[in-house]
């Protein structure tokens, strides 16, 4: 599962490219967006958003129904929100979404779930404690040390693994990355 603090950190693009590179790799991939509140992955690929996770969970239309494929990574398939329900969190801690996550494990290598902020709803701790384990996306400059204080917490309140953390917006020109990220040349002569 793919989060992150607040809004506009880069989660949901971390998610689609995550499952873009798996895929490009020959690994058999599903992209679940699980943000119902706030969903952005049909759109950025380019998918229907009329049929979804939503109606899935609801019993209105099958797994085959609500699955699209990507329209050029043929390993890539993605399960877009659907349609915004009046109590997302109800749906994820559901029996059907717990079923979906175990037939999905059994179908595809990976399977990567786009979630809401971690900080804005419980949303992404309740597919965080079915999922593997989490990775928190952080924008430098904008996550502030206290949020990610309270993201750690919460985290652990409800036991989640975190894989890991990625830093985006990393401001290259800063005196800290001095030498890192410049050019080098090595004179190897012989």
């Amino acid at each position: 599962a793919v989060t992150s603090c607040q809004p506009g950190e880069g989660k949901s693009t971390l998610s689609m490219n995550l499952a873009a590179a798996l895929a490009q790799g020959g690994k058999k991939v599903i992209l679940v967006d699980t943000d119902m509140r706030r969903p952005s992955v049909y759109w950025r690929l380019g998918l229907s958003d009329k049929k979804g996770l939503s109606e899935f969970l609801t019993g209105l239309e099958s797994l085959n129904d609500v699955t699209q494929r990507h329209k050029t990574l043929t390993t890539l398939d993605v399960i877009p929100s659907g349609i915004s329900p009046p109590l997302p969190a109800d749906l994820l801690a559901s029996d059907q979404m717990k079923q979906l996550i175990q037939k999905l494990r059994e179908s595809y290598e990976y399977v990567i779930f786009d979630t809401p902020p971690v900080l804005s709803v419980t949303d992404p701790l309740i597919v965080a404690t079915l999922a593997d384990g989490m990775v928190l996306v952080i924008r430098q400059g904008y996550c502030t040390r206290a949020m990610l204080m309270r993201a750690a917490e919460v985290f652990r309140d409800v036991e989640v693994k975190v894989y890991g953390f990625v830093l985006n917006g990393v401001d290259a020109s800063l005196p800290e990355y001095y030498g890192y990220l410049g050019y080098y040349s090595y004179d190897y002569k012989s």
